[in-house]
């Protein structure tokens, strides 16, 4: 799982946290906003607190402002892309969130009390890759993209000639139709997904407005399977975005805009089943290499010895350790050019890695 990943899973449990009262504080400053500013803001609230009549809901509230300002007071300025701070009682534990190392700025302050964090400022896409969607049937063809943003409609190509029911003597010239259709279709994917411009007028017609488009980091094709399966096999694509498509044709009943929403599912159902095949392959390999050789090592104090040796070659760890244990193993791993996966709690091995030390690596080479 990706650092990206993982900072969804952190932000969703606490999300998911709940309150009998309206005491979880909610804190996110932007980068360009003082921390003394936040902190003024707690303190005055604070001193409000302690005004109140002591009951169960204000003791509640004013450790979760006193969580809110330990956690700023452990930073001289206001981190690159803001801070965010969650802060309460849960279940009658304290809970406390903190979320330094966001991969964009906080655009607002808010501050919040309630029975329910407020996460909304921090939601972002899950997967800001863009994919291409294609659907293809007899004589028709509907193009789009979809990314973490949503689904869109770019593009149809509609043949000029369409023959439902041809004779035997119509059979050849139905099948040039095909074959000129799946140029026409394969040239305007081009247009669309890798920004081939072989004509800038018909390139401005597929998508309006747009001066230049970035290539997609994928291609999921679909439609009736027999065309479908055809438009692929039979190699109309250009080779680069051949080299892009990421699965068999789905099955698709319509070329249209609910039948590019009903690829964009089907596409996303591919990519996480994909991810977390992955994920349990490269399980796999660590621990079939702890059986069978030395180039994997398990546990803290292993890894820390194969990271101090600048050894490692992919670092698995798991989410359930501390966010900022994380952030740590994740800077010495890519500082070393090496690459840092979280497991989630929800991967088929992830006991296995638990019982093991909740952390392991897969090894350059092994260490005497």
């Amino acid at each position: 799982m990706s650092p990206s990943e993982n900072f969804h899973n952190r932000l969703e449990r606490v999300s998911n946290a709940e309150a009998d009262g309206q005491h979880l504080v909610s804190l996110t400053v932007p980068p360009e906003t003082p921390l003394e500013d936040a902190l003024g803001r707690i303190e005055e609230v604070h001193t409000d607190a302690e005004q109140l009549e002591r009951d169960e809901a204000t003791v509640h509230t004013r450790e979760a402002l006193e969580e809110t300002r330990r956690v700023l007071n452990d930073y001289d300025e206001t981190p690159e892309n803001g801070l965010a701070v969650y802060a309460g009682v849960v279940d009658g534990d304290s809970d406390v969130h903190t979320f330094d190392d966001l991969s964009e700025p906080v655009s607002t302050f808010t501050f919040e009390r309630d029975n329910e964090f407020e996460t909304e400022p921090l939601e972002v896409p899950r997967d800001t890759a863009t994919y291409g969607l294609l659907i293809v049937e007899h004589g028709e063809a509907v193009l789009g993209r979809t990314s973490g943003e949503g689904t869109e409609t770019v593009t149809t190509v509609q043949s000029d000639t369409v023959e439902d029911n041809p004779t035997s003597g119509e059979l050849g010239d139905r099948e040039a139709v095909q074959r000129d259709f799946f140029e026409e279709v394969a040239e305007r994917a081009g247009v669309v997904f890798l920004d081939e411009d072989p004509d800038e007028d018909y390139r401005e017609d597929a998508n309006p407005g747009r001066a230049d488009i970035d290539p997609v980091e994928g291609l999921f094709v679909g439609g009736s399977s027999v065309t479908a399966t055809e438009f692929l096999e039979q190699g109309y694509l250009d080779h680069r975005l051949q080299n892009r498509v990421l699965a068999d044709a789905f099955s698709i009943a319509e070329p249209s805009d609910g039948g590019l929403e009903q690829l964009a599912e089907k596409a996303r159902d591919h990519l996480q089943s994909a991810e977390r095949e992955e994920l349990e392959s490269r399980l796999g390999r660590l621990f079939s290499e702890l059986e069978s050789g030395e180039e994997a090592v398990v546990g803290r104090d292993a890894t820390d010895e194969a990271l101090e040796y600048e050894a490692v070659e992919t670092l698995l760890a798991s989410e359930s350790l501390a966010a900022e244990t994380l952030r740590a193993l994740e800077r010495r791993t890519v500082e070393q050019g090496g690459e840092f996966v979280v497991v989630p709690t929800d991967v088929d091995s992830h006991q296995r890695l638990e019982e093991e030390g909740a952390v392991g690596a897969i090894l350059r080479f092994a260490i005497e």
